[in-house]
């Protein structure tokens, strides 16, 4: 019971995904961490987009 406790507070089942599971939440948290990046792209993009329209003005 005490190995079970550590590997699961540990991530140890997350980050190995041995089992179906534990697939299923890497994966899960895979997914959320790629969705994450794009979110944090877009307002840079979005700035950029707007600093060459502004270049374009002047």
């Amino acid at each position: 019971m005490g190995e079970s406790l550590e590997r699961l507070s540990s991530g140890f089942r997350v980050n190995n995904a041995d089992d179906a599971s534990g697939y299923a939440v890497s994966s899960k948290l895979g997914a959320q961490t790629q969705r994450l990046k794009a979110v944090s792209l877009n307002p840079t993009q979005a700035n950029q987009a707007a600093q060459n329209v502004m270049t374009l003005f002047r």
